[in-house]
């Protein structure tokens, strides 16, 4: 096998191996791995020197390159408020007391309309029919709880 084609099965075999940081799953990595030891295995029939290279390289770069890759692309450990990390339950308390129209049957969670928006909501337990008028009861977090509105109940 001439150079050229052991250097490009190396140098596949190592973007095999970066891609299995992106798209895991394990079979590119081993498939990239096995690439790159049968290119080393061959790089050594065209001298020591050259297999020692390809051995540096992998030893060396491989996981410099999966550190840079696994650090651009990894989470940051904190979100913050500047940076749109809002909970956003102050939106929810302003619904306490409003009334609005269950799109679909509540038993116990759902789905209510209430000026316009679509909103998940939970009941106490009990079974709303969809249609039917409700009430926010409270916000407990993220959680909205409605009654049903019963006509002449004040």
């Amino acid at each position: 096998m001439s150079i050229e084609w052991v250097v490009g099965l190396f140098l596949l075999g190592i973007v095999m191996l970066l891609a299995e940081v992106v798209l895991p799953g394990g079979v590119i990595g081993i498939v990239g791995g096995i690439m790159a030891i049968v290119a080393i295995v061959f790089a050594f029939n065209h001298g020591t020197w050259v297999g020692a290279g390809m051995i540096a390289i992998t030893v060396f770069v491989v996981p410099f390159s999966f550190y840079l890759a696994l650090k651009r692309l990894a989470l940051r450990r904190t979100l913050a408020a500047s940076e749109g990390s809002v909970v956003g339950t102050e939106k929810l308390t302003a619904l306490k007391g409003k009334s609005g129209i269950a799109a679909t049957p509540l038993h116990p969670s759902g789905v209510v309309v209430i000026d316009g928006n679509r909103v998940d909501v939970l009941t106490d337990g009990e079974m709303i029919a969809a249609g039917a008028s409700v009430t926010v009861a409270r916000v407990e977090g993220n959680r909205i709880y409605v009654r049903e509105s019963r006509p002449g109940a004040a």
